[in-house]
This record gives structure tokens, sequence and C-alpha cells, in this order.
């Protein structure tokens, strides 16, 4: 069965904005529209009603990023003007200000749950909020040329970043780590998911729209002579099946991924197509253009295999109601009395079963509960002497640290007054006519301390100065074998915790807990009815 389709086709102009429309966003329940402009204002369209937008003022510069969030009840917006606002979804678009970005704001993107908001900006960075108490939390150092684009994964597990620099980037949104690179020859202005997140697109200024495998970071689709000049912005359909671009040679294209072709090229705005997005619902599309125009598209796209398998649904459900209508009075009262009397007849059976059962798994889980029970008191014995040679080699280790730093000072103390009377000597050999005062008037050559004074021996302080060293020597070597010790204590730590975790595996039954009988599939009397053919 070969389903017709129709083309997409316009729907409707909202004209609104005083210049050129640069970022649009659907709602989740595809009953909204906002758009960001160069005119500094956001424009929230209701899509079935004919009354005016509402418009969000606070901006002081062109908006170039719209969002909004899994619920549709907030809208985040980037600005050339430096700045985030977290607007609130009604007439009266209270909004909160976010600050961390030194460069114009060009992305934004809710997490799946609607925690977290990621931007991008002009500044090379990254940027990630928590929306409930709207925090700056991480930055990336991304790039090193402007973002252009930058959004969370469908399960908000990994980041995209498009920039001038050339590059595609694929980020861990947990860790904040790099894990792969997409390079071409010209600076990227945009980039997407695909809605199974396996995939993405991007956009170039040359023209070209790329289709990336994330999994083996290759190139799946190229499409290079589509455009004719750059493309600003990239879409896909909720299918998966269709990617919509536009572009400056005011065209917009939508190709086909399975048959990796052009499909349809569409005309609409007098100058450049600056954005272009799908509703959730993939019924309909917008497209914004540098002739402040925002159009919205019926999309009128459908996947012909799912619409052939829908289509195969809902004749097997109709083909199963009209025998299950005929059939319904062909069941005896007499048949119906012996079904329902075979069924009261496996519930008993059933419940019996269930009760040795448990009363077999009560028995065994019981004889389990006292063998863990000696196991952990033998295992907190051991590990409570492994405890107390810890803490007696710690501080084994600690007071012969502090004996190390006392010898050090000493022999420290002993050779400084070694050179200075060394020196002295030499001075006085030199220049016998000097005595000790003047000899004192340099602080950095003054004589040995007074204790020192009569007693001092440099070849004394000399032997004295090397068993010193020695000493040092020794017990930095006990600290050693203590270090020593202490690894083989923890080795042995590791070595229980292992043992542990085996006889764990051991008494646990299969499947680590015990399991029931498998339930018996009650059929009520609605499946039994169905059961006679007619």
């Amino acid at each position: 069965m070969q389903t017709k389709t129709k083309d997409p086709g316009l729907k409707k102009s909202l004209k609104g904005h005083k210049d050129a429309v640069m970022a649009i966003d659907f709602s989740p329940d595809s009953s909204q529209v906002v758009s960001g402009s160069l005119d500094a204002t956001v424009l929230v369209w209701k899509l079935n009603a004919k009354q005016v937008p509402n418009k969000f003022v606070g901006h002081t510069g062109a908006v170039h990023s719209v969002a909004f969030n899994p619920t549709g009840t907030l809208i985040a917006t980037g600005s050339s003007d430096h700045t985030v606002r977290l607007w609130e979804n009604d007439m009266r678009g209270r909004s909160s200000v976010l600050k961390s970005h030194s460069g114009t704001v060009r992305a934004c993107s809710f997490s799946f749950d609607g925690q977290y908001l990621l931007t991008g900006s002009d500044d090379k960075y990254l940027k990630i909020f928590t929306v409930h108490n709207k925090r700056h939390t991480s930055t990336i150092n991304a790039h090193t040329n402007w973002i252009r684009a930058a959004e969370f994964s469908p399960d908000s597990r990994l980041i995209v970043s498009a920039s001038e620099d050339k590059s595609v980037k694929l980020w861990d949104s947990e860790q904040l780590a790099l894990i792969s690179t997409f390079e071409d020859e010209a600076s990227f202005l945009s980039a997407r998911f695909h809605p199974d997140g396996t995939c993405l697109a991007s956009g170039t200024l040359d023209g070209k729209t790329s289709v990336w495998d994330i999994r083996s970071q290759e190139l799946l689709q190229l499409y290079d002579t589509a455009h004719t000049d750059a493309v600003n912005s990239v879409a896909f359909h909720n299918s998966g099946r269709y990617l919509l671009t536009a572009s400056n040679d005011s065209t917009m294209k939508i190709f086909d991924l399975r048959k990796g072709s052009l499909l349809y090229s569409l005309y609409g705005h007098e100058g450049t197509v600056q954005v272009v997005n799908f509703s959730r619902d993939g019924t309909l599309f917008g497209s914004g253009g540098s002739d402040s125009n925002l159009i919205l598209w019926d999309s009128n796209l459908v996947d012909p295999e799912q619409e052939q398998e829908a289509q195969r649904l809902k004749k097997s459900k109709k083909d199963i109601k009209g025998p299950g209508k005929k059939a319904k009075g062909a069941i005896s009262a007499a048949e119906k009395l012996r079904r329902l009397q075979k069924k009261r007849k496996n519930e008993n059976k059933q419940q019996d079963e269930t009760k040795v059962e448990d009363k077999e798994n009560s028995s065994i889980a019981s004889n389990q509960e006292s063998k863990y029970e000696a196991i952990a008191e033998d295992l907190a014995g051991m590990m409570d002497k492994v405890t107390v040679q810890l803490d007696i080699i710690t501080r084994t280790i600690v007071t012969l640290s502090k004996r190390i730093g006392d010898n050090e000072e000493l022999v420290n103390e002993a050779y400084n007054q070694y050179k200075i009377h060394k020196r002295n000597a030499e001075i006085k050999e030199q220049n016998p006519s000097l005595n000790n005062e003047d000899l004192s008037e340099n602080e950095s050559e003054q004589e040995p301390k007074e204790e020192f004074k009569e007693t001092f021996d440099p070849a004394q302080s000399v032997m004295d100065l090397e068993e010193t060293r020695n000493k040092c020597k020794n017990i930095m070597n006990i600290i050693n074998i203590s270090q020593y010790s202490l690894a083989a204590i923890s080795k042995s730590a590791n070595d229980v915790k292992e043992t542990t975790t085996k006889l764990q595996k051991d008494f646990l039954p299969e499947g680590g807990e015990t399991r029931a009988a498998d339930p018996i599939r009650e059929d009520s009397d609605e499946d039994l009815e169905r059961e006679i053919s007619p």
C-alpha cells in the first residue's frame, strides 16, 4: 500500500518583529512558538488564536537564541548584551537575569528534565546553570573562536557545540570531558542531535550540510551542492528521517536521510533565512529570516514505513473487533461455567503451591541469615585488627618523621656553625690584627653561639654531622619499611573485601534473590470469550 502525502505548504506568516528573526522554538505541546530578533524583543505566539503575541522586553541587545523548557512554563533567551534571561511564560513575562558570559550568547538548551540550562557564547565558553536556583555551576573552555550552536542530547548525557574555529565537539555532560571532534575546512554555524541521539547534523559557512555518526565518529552523509551559501540552521523531523536546513541563499531544503537525497527546496523569505525548527509533533516547522518575518509551514512529512505500520495495526484491530462481536454469543452457559470452574481450580492450586514454596524459601532465608551473621562477625573482628595495625603504623611514621625534622635542624645548625667558624679562622689568618668584635660586624659571619664557643671542635663537629646524617638515613629506612607494611596491610584489606564478595555470591541463590514460582496468567471472562472462533 503506497501512502500518498502532500507537499509542505505555507500555513501563515507572523509579522511582529522590526528586524531579522534569529531564533525560534515550539512549545512542547506545539500550541505556541517563541521568536527572538535583532530588535532585542522576544515574542510568544499562540498558534490557534488570532490575538497579538506576548511581547517580552528586557534585553538591551539582539536576541540570538530562544528555548522552551520541557513543560513549556519557562523560556530561555540569549542576547548580544552578554546575558541569559529566564522568562515566565505568561502575559506578565517576568524574567530573571543570568550573568556569566562576556560575549554574545548564541545558544540556549534545556536538559530533558528541565533542571539544567546550557548556553554557548562568543566568549568561546559553554556554561551550565541550575534552573531552580538560577546559579552557574559549570564552565567548559570549549573552542578557540565563537560558539554558534550548542545543545544537550535527547537524554542529556552528551553536549554538542559548533564553532567558527572549524570544529564541532562532543562532550560528556557529567564529566565535562571532550569525547570527539568533527572538523571541516570551513566554520561551523549550526549543529543539532538526531532524535535518537546516535548522530548529529551540522551546517557550515561554505554551504555544506553534514550528518555524522557519533559512535564511529565518521561522516555518514554530505550534501555539498544543495545550498550555494552558508547553512545557518539545521533541524531534524521527529521521525528522524528528514532534515531541514536554512541558508543565506534565501532557501530552505528538506533532505530524505534514508534515501540520502534532496526532497524539497522551499522559498518564502526575501533575503537570508536565519533559522528553522520543527514542532515537537513534526506537523509544523517555522522559519525566520532577515525580512523580519516568522513563517509557519505545514510539514506534511510522513514516514511511509510508520504510516503503513499504523494502517496495518488499525486494520488488525478492526478485524479482531468484528469476529469478537459475532463470537460473543457463541459460548453456551454450560461451557462458560466449565471454564470458570477450571479457572478457579487452577487459582486454588497455584495458591497452595505458593504457600509451600514460601515456607521453603523462609527456611532457606533463615539459614542464610545465620551464616551471614557468623561471617559478618568474623569479618568485623578481622577489620578491627587491621584498623588497629594501621593506626599503630601511622603513629609510628608521624613520630619518626618528627624525629627526622628535629635531627635535620641539629645537623643544619652544626653545619652552619662550622662554616662560620671556618670562615672566621680564614679571615683571622689573613688579618691577625682583627678581633672578634670586628668579625661579628657581618651578621652572616658571626662567631658560634655562646654555648658553642669553648667546646667547639671543627673535626668533632664534622664527625657528629656525618653520624647524625646516618641516623637520619636509618630512620628513613624504618619509615620506608613501615610504608611497605602499610601497603601490605592495605592489600590484605582488599583481599578480605574480595573474599566477602565471593562468599556473598556463594551463599546467594542464582539471580541474587529467592525466586518464586512463575505466576499463572489469569484470563478475564472477556479473554475466555475471545478465544472462541466464530
